[in-house]
């Protein structure tokens, strides 16, 4: 699978011309909030083996991900979907702690815009 790109910034332009920087900023302070909880999530049910908690964790991560333009987590997110609905294990614990890694290098350029949304 090809890797897509940490950050689709064009996606922030588009939050921020639909409602405003504000709302792009709240709309990334929300991310962060709710991916922290769906990785947690989708980490401990992929140790277990719990496919369906897996994917309940994934699905609304992958919407979230590409609203804020986290490209790679959105992609990553659905394939570990499509997986789960498949129940092929193979996998997805591997692909999960792909999807952790492409949250560790979207944060800090999502921080970087939040910056600049709260700045102005």
């Amino acid at each position: 699978m090809d890797q897509s790109p940490p950050l689709d910034e064009e996606a922030l332009i588009r939050l921020a011309k639909l409602g405003g920087e504000q709302f792009a900023a709240d709309m990334i302070n929300m991310f962060f909030e709710y991916a922290d909880g769906k990785l947690k999530a989708a980490t401990q049910a992929a140790k277990i083996g719990n496919i369906d908690a897996v994917e309940k964790a994934i699905h609304p991560l992958k919407t979230s991900a590409g609203h804020v333009g986290a490209l790679n987590m959105r992609d990553l997110s659905q394939r570990i979907e499509q997986l789960a609905r498949e129940k092929d294990t193979t996998e997805i614990p591997e692909l999960v702690v792909a999807l952790v890694e492409a949250y560790s290098h979207a944060k800090p350029l999502l921080e970087a815009h939040l910056q600049r949304f709260q700045t102005k």
